[in-house]
């Protein structure tokens, strides 16, 4: 197990094995920040943000590591949408995007829905609407 001050950014890292669960399985992480007890950590698969201790972490296999670096480069980056972006859903109704976590967006009715709001939407699943071409003549 690697100690605590082993790991430099950048860094590729897994869990050690004690410590995966099904939501935190098999999974790349590289070091992008460091505290005084803790490192954060941006999974190279999801880009899902986290913190934990050091002593939870060991170095990963450096020929996966190599292959998680060219895949993550070679991964489009998808721009996040802005609070107040229109988009439409797979039952064709239009939402009213709250906020956007990265992979998943919270968002609302547009028009309202008693308050109701829809969350943990994949980002894919929405198509974000050019509300002005239906303005113009």
């Amino acid at each position: 197990m690697s100690g605590p001050t082993s790991f430099a950014y950048g860094h590729i890292v897994q869990l050690v094995p004690s410590r995966q669960t099904r939501n935190y399985s098999y999974q790349l992480y590289e070091i992008v920040k460091r505290n005084p007890k803790t490192v954060g950590l941006r999974g190279m698969d999801d880009g899902r943000v986290m913190r934990c201790s050091p002593i939870l972490l060991m170095d990963a296999n450096p020929k996966e590591a190599a292959v998680a670096k060219i895949v993550a480069k070679s991964k489009p980056a998808t721009p996040r949408l802005s609070v107040g972006t229109v988009v439409e859903w797979k039952d064709g109704e239009w939402y009213v995007v709250l906020a956007d976590k990265g992979e998943v967006i919270r968002m609302a009715l547009l028009g309202g829905d008693n308050d109701r709001y829809r969350y943990n939407i994949p980002r894919s699943d929405v198509t974000v609407v050019d509300i002005l071409s239906y303005f113009e003549d």
